[in-house]
């Protein structure tokens, strides 16, 4: 840890994190009113863009791209093209595993 590295205020980051709801997801009532990519989900009766079959030509294209990018800077990790659940789990699970060997991970099934 560098010399200047101030735990005390790193401490005050993650009270203030837990603190924080979390997000339901655009689905269960997260999100901005009158989301665009929420209608047409709902609309097609999938979870997400992940499942659409028309997501070449999407028109929500340049909306999700942004929201994407920001979601990635956060540093958050997306479900893009990936539809199997299973497969996304262990994906993930690995990429964690890559970034955080030393941690334990757990999942519900």
């Amino acid at each position: 840890v560098p010399k200047n590295f101030e735990f005390s205020e790193f401490k005050k980051g993650l009270v203030s994190i837990q603190t924080m709801p979390l997000c339901p997801g655009c689905q269960k009532g997260g999100g901005r009113d009158g989301c665009e990519i929420r209608e047409c989900v709902t609309e097609k009766r999938i979870r997400d863009c992940s499942e659409c079959s028309q997501s070449e030509n999407c028109s929500h294209r340049e909306l999700l791209d942004k929201m994407r990018k920001g979601a990635l800077e956060a540093g958050l990790m997306l479900k893009i093209d990936i539809t199997d659940p299973k497969k996304l789990i262990t994906n993930w699970s690995s990429d964690l595993r890559t970034k955080w060997p030393m941690e334990l991970l757990f999942s519900e099934d």
